[in-house]
């Protein structure tokens, strides 16, 4: 920040600002030019770029954005419910938590950085608040790709393993375990970026006023730093490390759920739920090669004008798909689950829910289940063989329809509990 202490000699004509500073020297009334830190001061826009940058990254982005937004948070809710508890949903849900940091995080970094060329209040909120998003948004992403590597993992050993192989990895405890795990090295991952970028007071030759800007540190600009993380440490760690992997699982996943499909009768709930999961991972692939493709462009061919002009078209592409692959899960989700959609009809769209629920409803349980000892032990043991069975699929370890918070499934099973004890008495 300027004071009005500060001599002319550190802040060079500080009472100009004319062609000779600005071209020559890139201040105006003392105060660098916006956009010069990093190269944006004197750049000839391209109407074509601009055109494209504003329907991909100024329309295009946000709507998807909100869309994923409201579908992450359905998914989250989903899958933290009682009756969707398994491992692979552990994971499932902290990825839909994961998403909507990324698509938040993208609508500030991408479309507000569209935006602030054309009002001086974005740029000045936008460089308040970039040197937090810009980690924070990075941390979510990595988040995201191992969240979904540990749920492939995870549907790997319930497909293929053994169960004894199942009941020592899958299950709810150590997934949470896991999903903590992956936080804290994701943040350590990321805690680098606090230190890429500072604030700056500047001059907008735009607006023709003060305002502020994000400049790279010396840090961020060091190439043993650039070659070391962002060079290998990204394609290794964020691109193709993962989408290696995820190929090789997602192709192990397939073929076993086939072979074991022959040798037993597999639930057709189960069946969908693995069909989910090898979505979501066909489709982070999908959404994620194009960045490293871009990655290995910038690496073996970025001094060539051509395709760094390229490389600036497929940079948009590339977050865009980002934040599609982020938004788009819940519509797997919701085709190709059975126990999500099933679920989420429950809460949200059947009036069964709600009186399920209702302080009626738990009353009339209570009389149902303490009317007869030995018929309310029972219940219990049918109530944990049902939450606790172990499970074949990929997604929910207990079907809603089967689920003993629904009042009408729980008075049929008590009623078929009750009729035998009657006979035999």
């Amino acid at each position: 920040m300027r004071n009005d202490s500060d001599s002319d000699s550190e802040f060079p004509f500080s009472d100009r600002c004319d062609n000779v500073t600005m071209l020559e020297h890139g201040y105006c009334y003392g105060y660098v030019l916006c956009g010069l830190c990093y190269g944006g001061g004197f750049r000839i826009a391209s109407p074509v770029y601009d055109l494209y940058n504003l329907i991909i990254i100024g329309i295009l982005l946000p709507i998807v954005g909100c869309f994923g937004i409201v579908g992450d948070l359905l998914s989250a809710f989903v899958y933290s419910r009682p009756c969707m508890r398994s491992s692979v949903n552990v994971y499932l849900c902290a990825l839909a938590g994961s998403d909507v940091t990324i698509i938040a995080t993208a609508f500030f970094l991408f479309f507000l950085e569209n935006m602030r060329k054309h009002s001086v209040s974005v740029a000045y909120y936008y460089a308040k608040a970039a040197p937090v998003m810009y980690p924070l948004g990075l941390t979510a992403q990595t988040c995201s790709v191992f969240f979904t590597v540990a749920a492939a993992f995870d549907c790997y050993i319930t497909v293929v393993g053994s169960v004894a192989w199942r009941q020592r990895c899958c299950t709810v405890r150590r997934s949470m375990l896991i999903v903590v795990v992956i936080v804290l090295i994701a943040c350590l991952y990321n805690v680098s970026h606090l230190f890429e970028v500072y604030v700056v007071d500047c001059w907008s030759s735009t607006f023709n006023e003060i305002t502020l800007d994000v400049c790279p540190t010396e840090f961020r600009a060091d190439p043993v730093y650039i070659q070391l993380y962002y060079v290998y440490g990204y394609t290794f760690v964020m691109a193709g490390g993962p989408v290696f992997l995820l190929l090789v699982l997602n192709s192990a996943i397939i073929i076993g759920s086939r072979r074991k499909r022959r040798r037993s009768a597999e639930s057709h709930a189960g069946g969908t739920d693995v069909i989910t999961l090898v979505l979501v991972v066909f489709l982070f692939i999908f959404c994620n090669t194009l960045a490293l493709i871009v990655n290995v462009l910038e690496i073996g061919f970025g001094e060539h004008e051509f395709v760094l002009v390229a490389i600036s078209y497929l940079v948009d592409v590339s977050n865009f798909l980002v934040v599609c692959n982020s938004s788009a899960n819940f519509s797997i989700y919701y085709a190709f689950g059975d126990s999500f959609r099933g679920t989420l009809k429950d809460y949200l769209c059947t009036k069964r829910s709600i009186r399920a629920k209702s302080p009626q409803a738990r009353h009339r349980r209570r009389q149902l289940t303490n009317g007869n000892t030995v018929m309310s032990s029972n219940t219990s043991e049918s109530h944990a063989m049902l939450t606790n069975a172990p499970s074949d699929n990929c997604a929910a370890l207990i079907s809603p329809r089967t689920n003993a918070t629904h009042i009408d499934d729980i008075e049929q099973r008590l009623m078929l509990l009750a009729g035998p004890k009657e006979i035999l008495i």
